[in-house]
Order: structure tokens, then sequence, then C-alpha cells
């Protein structure tokens, strides 16, 4: 099925008002929810790979938005703040999936 032209992102497009000043600083605005509001076509993907170089390779890919899921993929916590911190250059936005709770593979609740 062919994609209309209008459907993807071109990667050299400038983002409109990427990051907003703020009193604490700098606030990235989330484009994810912007587009939803305005019912805009978005071209994402589910990773679940666990990687931080996929998630890497993926984010300059051209996609609005990724998936880290760790629900269905063996994601730890500090695997998803990498994946996190490779997304955060990239105008793609991340979404993380947490495990449900009541699912017996999630990690255990921390000590206290």
């Amino acid at each position: 099925m062919p994609v209309a032209p209008n459907m993807l992102r071109q990667p050299w497009r400038p983002l409109l008002r990427r990051h907003v000043a703020s009193a604490a600083g700098s606030v990235r605005l989330n484009q994810f929810k912007r587009r939803l509001r305005e019912r805009n076509t978005q071209l994402g993907l589910w990773g679940s790979l666990a990687s931080p170089q996929a998630s890497e390779m993926l984010a300059h890919a051209g996609f609005d938005w990724l998936v880290v899921d760790m629900e269905h993929a063996p994601t730890t916590l500090p695997e998803v703040l990498q994946q996190l911190q490779v997304l955060q250059p990239s105008p793609c936005e991340p979404i993380v999936r947490v495990p449900s709770a009541d699912d017996p593979y999630a990690p255990p609740e921390p000590v206290r």
C-alpha cells in the first residue's frame, strides 16, 4: 500500500518549538500529544529489542514515536533509562509501556 508523502515526517523539516522556556529552564514539548490533539497522522514503531543502540538507530529513522516495551520484552529499568537517554536528542517521542502490576514476571517492588 503506497504511503502518502504528507504521512511521513521528513527528517530535514524543522521542528516547531521543540522546547519552551520556563522559570525552571527549558522544557521539552510533547509533540506526540500535540499531534494527537490536532488529529495529525503519526508514524511510530513498537520497540521490544531492549537495546539502547537499536533505540538510537530507530529514533533517527524518521518515526514520530517509539514505544519502549517493558511488558513483553526483557527490558529492565536501567535499560529503559539508557533507551530514554539516547531518544532524548532525537525528534522521536518515547512512550514506555510498563508491565501490569499483577504480572508474575514484573520486577519486584524496591525494598524500603
